[in-house]
């Protein structure tokens, strides 16, 4: 027989594919020496061979990790970049195309891009046939044949199949998407399976003659060499079939919905129902398996996240950063993901702070409902962050301050103050934090962002993670003088040259709404520097793309002081219009402040209206004792501007501006009006109208789908300019 030459370099190893003449391909499975070795080929014999006697097989697949071919395929592929990213390993690659080639007509598959305990997790969709979920596992290998046959360790991994099943299962029953409901019970409506791939060994390889040795009996757990070519077409086949043939197809508008109980930091919930919906009576389905119903399962739409932003979620990393966008570029979203990543792959206690107690709660439920949310996550703002610490340090003086005043923003300030003291002393040394993210960022003192960065950098030893999110055209307080923002006044933070980032598209308003935004914030920043006010120096307009087309324009419906008639007016029609086809909760009727004084009530006034119109109606800001949480509201929402930072609301009415007409002089009983205000101080009249121009961006902000501006200005008022900006014309 004809010898076959070899490469001088070849080295065979442990794990190879080889091949011999007369007998066939085989694996090495022991190296008895520098040039011997022991090979179990596919014909099932055993044989000690040397290595000038055999040749090794190069994997084909190995060279197609790369982006596939350009043929028409349906099937998607969440990141469709993957190939390009590192942090995704060579069999996750693997498989991802090889699934692409054998699933063309559609579907979809995605792969976390971490080790998830020992192995990476990840998911297939296949319309008609159902869901399956996977672990591929690389703790095993050929090696590892004889522990097969130990029923001790089999029982471990069986085991650990199974809490890997109701983990996932659990996922899926907590959706009302995935469920059928009935008085009690409920049950899924697509098939699922769950598989274990143990990607470093092929069972086919094993002799027959052993193959009744194994000990492992589950179907769902796989053996599949990664490193070889996907020969067969039999990995994931065996999917419960649908006996009812009236089951509904999981297609593409379920993918985000799968993505997110799967693989939650690429994807993102929006439109949270109560938990408390009526169920829908289930049909007979073809798994007979009931599972209680809990009261706490929530229905919401979920969409996957797109390649750039899976990247930025992806290349997270140590160190200080800044990133800025204008509102609806998914800023908290990407947070949330960034800060979830971190605790599992670093497995680090990561915190979330941010200024309102609406965005805190915001980002709680979210977490919570996609699982996102661990013991290692903390959700604060950053006043409940410095309560919680100091009652933990030194608890006394929380006690002290609280009877010293019952002013909340004095208490804040001393405990703040006092806390800050420790810091510095170096008694927060036992703070174990090693990730902080802020969002809204703009609402914060430069102090308070000095404080968490200090908070981290003191552990010398290790790497953290501190991230700034936010967005100056966003800053609802004050102007920052000279045109600074806060992290740029900050004492402590290192230079962000080359450490800020920028977001772009716009995923939440509709293109007309952010074209108008658009334009209210450019006509703002020209009106002030037009009279030497200053404005921030830094991105001053940054402006965004929509990717979603809008039907309904910005409407503006002018009306007299005290008189809300127009706002049921508009919400009825929002609900009957089969065009719009809104819910009460879709709606959010959102104002400057409550009331000033008793010379102007405007929500006491638009309350009476929705009672006398017979329309639902809660509060998720102030005082209110019917105050509830954002998510537990079930009819139309009632917020403050400064309560509404961070969330969106399918429409938005932006009501009660003759709030900022007025202005209080001490002295006088009654508020005199803006426009007299601005004729004795010029100066200070602009600074309060950049002030109001950034609170009514950020009001018209929430819009989703449709924008309605009831505008009682004062006619005089120097506001109308603002509030309503004209294009300028070439």
């Amino acid at each position: 027989m004809e010898a076959h030459p070899k490469e001088e370099s070849t080295v065979i190893k442990v794990g190879d594919l080889v091949t011999k003449d007369d007998f066939g391909e085989g694996i090495v499975v022991e190296k008895r020496n520098s040039s011997t070795f022991l090979v179990r080929f596919d014909n099932g014999f055993r044989a000690l061979v040397s290595k000038d006697d055999i040749r090794k097989v190069e994997m084909k697949v190995v060279d197609d990790i790369g982006e596939e071919e350009s043929e028409d395929t349906s099937f998607t592929v969440v990141p469709s970049n993957y190939s390009e990213q590192d942090c995704y390993s060579k069999n996750a690659k693997l498989l991802l195309n090889f699934l692409k080639k054998k699933y063309k007509d559609g579907g979809m598959a995605s792969i976390k891009s971490y080790s998830d305990g020992n192995g990476e997790i990840g998911v297939l969709v296949v319309p008609n046939k159902g869901i399956v979920v996977f672990k591929m596992i690389n703790r095993w290998t050929e090696t590892d044949i004889d522990l097969l046959k130990s029923p001790l360790a089999v029982k471990t991994l069986v085991e650990n199949y199974e809490e890997f099943e109701k983990r996932y299962l659990d996922k899926f029953y907590m959706s009302k998407s995935f469920c059928f409901f009935g008085d009690k019970f409920k049950i899924l409506k697509y098939p699922i399976r769950f598989v274990y791939l143990l990607e470093n060994i092929d069972i086919n390889r094993i002799p027959k003659t052993e193959w009744d040795q194994i000990a492992i009996k589950n179907k769902n757990i796989y053996f599949k060499r990664f490193s070889t070519v996907f020969a067969d077409n039999d990995l994931f086949s065996n999917f419960e079939k649908y006996e009812d043939m009236n089951a509904p197809v999981i297609g593409p508008s379920c993918y985000g919905a799968v993505l997110e109980r799967v693989i939650p930091e690429n994807a993102t919930l929006f439109d949270i129902a109560p938990s408390n919906k009526p169920f829908k009576e289930p049909p007979p389905r073809y798994n007979p398996g009931f599972v209680k119903i809990t009261g706490k399962e929530r229905e919401f739409d979920a969409l996957g996240l797109d390649d750039s932003q899976i990247k930025v979620i992806n290349d997270t990393k140590p160190g200080h950063y800044l990133t800025l966008a204008n509102p609806g570029t998914g800023k908290s979203v990407l947070l949330v993901s960034k800060a979830y990543r971190i605790q599992s792959v670093n497995r680090g206690n990561v915190l979330i702070t941010c200024f309102n107690n609406n965005l805190a709660e915001h980002h709680n439920t979210f977490a919570q409902i996609s699982g996102m949310k661990t013991d290692k996550l903390k959700i604060l703002t950053f006043h409940s962050f410095i309560k919680e610490i100091l009652s933990e340090k030194d608890n006394d003086s929380v006690l002290a301050i609280e009877a010293q005043t019952e002013d909340v923003g004095q208490r804040f300030e001393l405990m703040f103050s006092a806390l800050d003291k420790k810091l510095k002393k170096g008694k927060l040394s036992s703070i174990n934090l090693d990730a902080i993210f802020i969002d809204e960022v703009q609402l914060f003192k430069p102090e308070w962002i000095d404080f968490c960065y200090r908070l981290l950098s003191q552990y010398k030893n290790r790497d953290f993670f501190f991230e700034m999110f936010g967005d100056i055209n966003q800053d609802v307080k004050e102007l920052k003088p000279k045109g600074k923002a806060p992290w740029q006044l900050a004492s402590y933070v290192p230079s962000l040259r080359g450490r800020t980032k920028y977001l772009k598209i716009n995923y939440r308003n509709n293109k007309i709404i952010a074209s108008f935004l658009n334009l209210v914030i450019s006509n703002l920043n020209n009106f002030l520097q037009s009279k030497g006010v200053p404005v921030d120096e830094e991105l001053a307009c940054l402006t965004s793309d929509s990717i979603r087309e809008g039907r309904l324009n910005p409407k503006k419906f002018y009306s007299k002081k005290g008189s809300f008639l127009r706002v049921s007016k508009i919400i009825q029609d929002l609900v009957d219009n089969p065009a719009t086809k809104a819910e009460y909760t879709d709606i959010a009727i959102i104002y400057p402040a409550k009331q000033y004084l008793d010379y102007y009530t405007p929500i006491t006034d638009i309350e009476n209206e929705l009672n006398q119109a017979n329309i639902p109606f809660c509060y998720i800001c102030g005082d209110y004792l019917t105050k509830k949480k954002i998510y537990d509201c079930d009819g139309v929402i009632f917020t403050t501007i400064d309560s509404s930072m961070g969330l969106d609301f399918k429409y938005v009415i932006l009501c009660g501006l003759h709030y900022w007409d007025l202005v209080h002089i001490e002295g006088k009983k009654k508020p005199a009006g803006l426009h007299e205000f601005y004729k004795t101080n010029e100066y200070a009249a602009l600074r309060r109208i950049g002030e109001i121009g950034k609170c009514f961006y950020t009001g018209c902000s929430r819009a989703r789908e449709g924008l309605f501006i009831i505008d009682d200005l004062d006619t005089a008022s120097p506001l109308r300019d603002i509030v309503w900006p004209v294009p300028k014309k070439d």
